[in-house]
């Protein structure tokens, strides 16, 4: 098992059903719907104002990023390339970190969860300003999966930024 994301560069947020509509009667049928937000409560202010629930998409793709344990060596790559001594300082010091490049990516979930408009205009903009260093770091240390992850993430984020998501799933 392992980690995917799917990305969406617009929310349709006029075709917004909750989460629970089968609670109230109503059929659920999310076989229509592209995509379903939700998010751990410790990781809601990553969702930025999308509420947890069923949406049509514009613009989407997906793809595999690789086992966990790989993502979570990323996470610390990345963390490192900061000057972190690892992910895991930036989970224990989130109050600290926060707002710092890339935070929001390392302290998140490895499995679930979505990463609103908001949250991933920043989160571009730290893989664009970030990307020589990513590029000459990865490239010099021969971890070229590394820089191929980056570009992912770069890539998801960018297409994501002010109206869309990124889907961890």
């Amino acid at each position: 098992m392992g980690l995917d994301i799917i990305w969406c560069k617009e929310v349709l947020r006029n075709t917004y059903k909750p989460p629970n509509m089968h609670d109230t009667g109503e059929p659920l049928d999310t076989c229509s719907m592209d995509i379903s937000v939700y998010n751990i409560d410790d990781f809601a202010d990553r969702q930025d104002d999308l509420q947890s629930g069923y949406y049509n998409v514009t613009g989407d793709a997906s793809q595999g990023v690789g086992p966990y344990s790989y993502y979570n060596s990323f996470r610390d790559a990345l963390a490192e390339m900061l000057g972190y001594e690892s992910a895991r300082f930036v989970w224990q010091n989130y109050a600290q970190c926060k707002g710092k490049p890339f935070v929001e990516l390392i302290n998140f979930a490895d499995n679930e969860g979505c990463i609103g408009p908001k949250t991933c205009a920043k989160l571009a903009r730290d893989f664009s300003v970030f990307y020589s260093a990513a590029e000459s770091k990865w490239t010099r240390d021969g971890s070229p999966d590394f820089l191929e992850t980056y570009r992912l993430f770069q890539k998801a984020f960018t297409t994501a930024a002010g109206k869309g998501c990124v889907i961890f799933c």
